[in-house]
């Protein structure tokens, strides 16, 4: 993931944004149409909204603790050698 917190999102889409911007007046001028704002701030309220709902859900989601899930995920779990005083 780029942005692994929600309350990170709206300063990517921001920051983003702003180099686009400033590409774009370099490349081809400031943008006088009202058409290229309104798409562009539609955009950046879309990838905001969206990305802090994508984030909002990855930090919901439970923490698996042990063998099933977690930072232990597909190892394997390494057993200690049992002894005959375990057994009795």
């Amino acid at each position: 993931y780029v942005v692994e917190r929600a309350k990170k999102c709206l300063d990517f889409v921001v920051t983003y944004h702003f180099f686009h911007f400033v590409a774009t007046c370099y490349v081809t001028g400031f943008p006088s149409t009202v058409s290229w704002w309104v798409i562009h701030f539609a955009a950046l309220l879309l990838a905001v909204l969206l990305g802090e709902y994508v984030c909002m859900l990855a930090e919901t989601q439970d923490i698996g603790l042990g063998a099933k899930g977690g930072a232990s995920k597909g190892r394997k779990v390494k057993k200690k050698p049992s002894t005959i005083d375990d057994e009795l």
